[in-house]
């Protein structure tokens, strides 16, 4: 009986075994027919390729001057209307009062409904549809 627990055992490993190298090959096969934009993209998810936070380089005092940061300001104040001018860039809270205004006017018309009566269902088929759920139900005590 031993033997035939450890044979089926080694059976079980075998085909587990089998299993995991078409795993594999199903991968690498994978990961060969990556689109070329793969790899830089996974050298960015790896986290490599980043600056390393210790080596930000220090300015020098002639860096300093005023005229050099007035410069600065002027590329950054240039980039952030570039970056404004893009309709994904809307400022947080902004889509939030454009929601807002939508659910209220979304609110006044079904307010306009909601004081008319208006019948779904004909008595016949209320009937009917009550009889499909009249159904008898065990009793629980």
């Amino acid at each position: 009986m031993t033997s035939f627990r450890s044979g089926l055992f080694c059976a079980a490993a075998v085909v587990g075994l089998t299993g995991c190298t078409s795993g594999f090959d199903k991968v690498r096969d994978t990961v060969s027919a990556a689109p070329d934009w793969y790899d830089a993209r996974a050298v960015e998810v790896r986290g490599e390729g980043y600056p390393n936070v210790a080596e930000i380089p220090v300015l020098t005092p002639e860096q300093r001057t005023d005229r050099n940061l007035s410069a600065g300001l002027e590329d950054l104040q240039a980039a952030d209307r570039l970056f404004a001018m893009n309709p994904r860039a809307i400022p947080p809270g902004l889509e939030l009062d454009d929601m807002m205004v939508w659910a209220e006017a979304a609110r006044r018309d079904a307010d306009q409904f909601a004081d008319e009566t208006f019948e779904h269902f004909t008595e016949e088929e209320l009937a009917r549809l009550r009889a499909l759920f009249n159904i008898p139900r065990a009793r629980t005590s």
